[in-house]
């Protein structure tokens, strides 16, 4: 039997890789693109539908992405957006996609400082879902923070890691705990020798200060940031700064788009805009690309920087 010349042609449900024009906003095409770890090849084809998607949403734009659900804000990140903003070259107003869980407050702080520089316009930042803690801490320095019902920031929680581990933890949470444990004391004396063995394992006695430090500092960047804002009628820029870092009892609480209204205001916040879909599409591309590139080969998906430069796969273990 003679089989079909088509055969051979890669199918729309199919498509096979460097012979076919990916769509991304398809999830086939999305699967067959993560088929193989193949990041200069990727980055092409992001790079097109970005822009694609850019043109139509946010014309008036230069755009930045921050996109990490996996790794902390650092350095690293401080520096890949200066380059970035360095590589810039039309004068627009500047929106930052941000999707991240958090990490150290001063590249937050310079990341968003930097940003309002470097822009003779308008600075903005979308959040899709998550700008937590320090990514929280960035926004502040936005002219507006376009926002919808999944997006949520956090409380300004700086982050300390103790004695022998490897884990960061809330320095109020720290303080915190501390109160309850000298309260357990009170109730059992009997315990005070074993949690002052316990203690000194994990604190040095000059962290005890530092704790309180830490976060009178955040509310130092926080008051910086949002500078001579027009916040909300009830509030004064020290008001919200001091409840984003002291008013809310959980670190992973959420701040969403009613209660980032009530602290900032309807002049910075701003509901279900263009620039909130463009950053809801761009985060819906980039979850399909995460699970994708997870399942297949162990490696995570992070968008750091332009259209054109921003991908990075890295191993689990690296993260």
């Amino acid at each position: 039997m003679q089989m079909s010349q088509t055969s051979s042609l890669p199918s729309e449900n199919a498509p096979e890789k460097g012979a076919f024009a990916y769509n991304l906003a398809k999830h086939d095409h999305i699967e067959a693109l993560c088929e193989e770890i193949d990041q200069e090849g990727m980055q092409r084809e992001i790079e097109k539908h970005l822009l694609q998607l850019m043109q139509r949403l946010v014309p008036n734009y230069n755009v930045l992405f921050l996109v990490d659900e996996f790794t902390l804000i650092s350095s690293w990140e401080s520096n890949t957006i200066y380059q970035a903003l360095n590589e810039l070259r039309e004068e627009k107003n500047l929106l930052l996609v941000l999707h991240s869980i958090g990490g150290s407050i001063e590249p937050a702080y310079l990341i968003s400082q930097t940003c309002k520089k470097k822009t003779k316009h308008k600075f903005s930042v979308t959040v899709p879902r998550k700008a937590k803690s320090a990514a929280t801490l960035l926004s502040l320095g936005a002219d507006e923070i376009h926002m919808g019902m999944l997006s949520e920031l956090g409380p300004i929680d700086p982050q300390i890691k103790l004695i022998g581990d490897t884990q960061s933890w809330p320095a109020l949470g720290i303080g915190h705990s501390l109160e309850y444990i000298a309260k357990l004391v009170c109730q059992h004396p009997g315990s005070a020798s074993m949690f002052a063995q316990y203690l000194a394992t994990k604190l040095e006695p000059n962290q005890l200060g530092y704790f309180e430090r830490v976060s009178e500092s955040a509310v130092q960047y926080a008051e910086r940031l949002l500078g001579a804002k027009e916040v909300a009628s009830e509030e004064t820029v020290h008001s919200v700064a001091e409840k984003l870092v002291y008013h809310y009892k959980d670190h992973d609480f959420v701040i969403d788009i009613d209660e980032a209204t009530k602290l900032l205001g309807s002049s910075i916040v701003k509901e279900n805009t263009p620039e909130y879909q463009f950053g809801s599409e761009i985060y819906d591309l980039f979850d399909r690309m995460t699970l994708q590139i997870l399942k297949k080969h162990d490696r995570h998906f992070t968008f750091v920087g332009t259209a054109s430069n921003g991908l990075k796969i890295v191993g689990t273990s690296s993260v």
